[in-house]
């Protein structure tokens, strides 16, 4: 087993997750968060989901919403959350921010090192699956492609056209110049206000990090150029998988979600209704509120546990 990922050993505990780091081969990548929920039960899980997130990257915001996830999936399963290369402020960034295409390079890395680890692990190797929010799932499909994962789950996903969205439009000037170099230096004129507003707790966090906010919003920028026209060939051959491989999506209902654009219904549409779940009144950053992350909880794990269309569970 990789000496990285030698935590995947570790048994469950009272308090979770785990919280421990990956570091990359390649020294421009520095090193990553991991928050892992064990197995409950003390043997090597069935499976292991590993969950991307979306911009900035940080594994905190998904804190709760995962422990509801992992509390609702059979008592051999694992879940794993990484942070993005710079979007997790307790973990130092490297000098240069990467863009989009870099964060999907090194997160093959910490894919395929998790693979041949769990592979070593047991006789039947536990299945790793993957599921990811907003960005992170660009970043998937794009894992997807050159590794075999058996199933992945795209929670309201961000895949074309990305700087046509409508929050595309009205923060344009935020992820460019000159307004973007300026923003993580206006951080230290909001923290004198910290006090007296509520906010996330990894949002304290992030606002007193101006090296953090330059990596999300040099990632945005990314985004912004990269994520174009979706790849339909690749799509239209993931509906064509057996049922429970492949792609699967969950979706704000009709146009609730900021964030995505025309490229909503044509993938839905390319996917085909066995791999969509539409959920009304969720929102994109579903993380931060219980109604909405309990519904999405919800769905993960009956797709998760079920393999065909995901159900609300009771």
């Amino acid at each position: 087993m990789d000496p990285r990922l030698l935590f995947l050993r570790y048994p469950a505990q009272d308090a979770l997750p785990l919280r421990t780091t990956f570091g990359h081969t390649n020294p421009a990548f520095g090193s990553v968060r991991l928050n892992y929920w064990p197995a409950r039960r003390r043997a090597p899980p069935a499976r292991v989901v590993l969950f991307l997130p979306g911009n900035p990257g940080c594994p905190e915001y998904y804190t709760s919403f995962l422990s509801m996830l992992h509390a609702r999936l059979p008592d051999n399963h694992a879940v794993l959350c990484t942070s993005h290369v710079g979007g997790e402020p307790s973990i130092p960034s490297p000098n240069t921010p990467l863009d989009l295409q870099q964060q999907v390079d090194a997160k093959v890395e910490l894919v395929s090192a998790l693979r041949a680890s769990l592979e070593a692990w047991a006789p039947e190797a536990p299945q790793l699956v993957l599921a990811a929010h907003s960005v992170g799932s660009w970043m998937t499909c794009e894992i997807a492609k050159v590794v075999d994962i058996p199933a992945a789950y795209l929670l309201f996903p961000t895949l074309g056209w990305i700087a046509n969205s409508y929050h595309g439009w009205t923060m344009w000037p935020l992820f460019h110049r000159p307004i973007r170099p300026l923003v993580p230096w206006i951080s230290y004129l909001v923290r004198p206000l910290l006090p007296f507003v509520t906010l996330p707790t990894a949002s304290y966090a992030l606002v007193r990090s101006p090296v953090t906010i330059r990596n999300a919003l040099h990632l945005a920028h990314s985004e912004m150029m990269t994520i174009r026209e979706p790849d339909e060939k690749w799509f239209r051959a993931q509906a064509k998988l057996p049922v429970g491989k492949g792609v699967h999506s969950v979706w704000s209902a009709g146009n609730a979600d900021g964030w995505v654009g025309r490229e909503g219904p044509m993938i839905q549409d390319w996917l085909g209704e066995e791999r969509v779940v539409e959920l009304d009144g969720v929102r994109h950053a579903f993380c931060l509120w219980e109604e909405d992350y309990r519904q999405v909880a919800d769905v993960l794990a009956g797709w998760i546990v079920e393999g065909t269309k995901a159900q609300v569970l009771n």
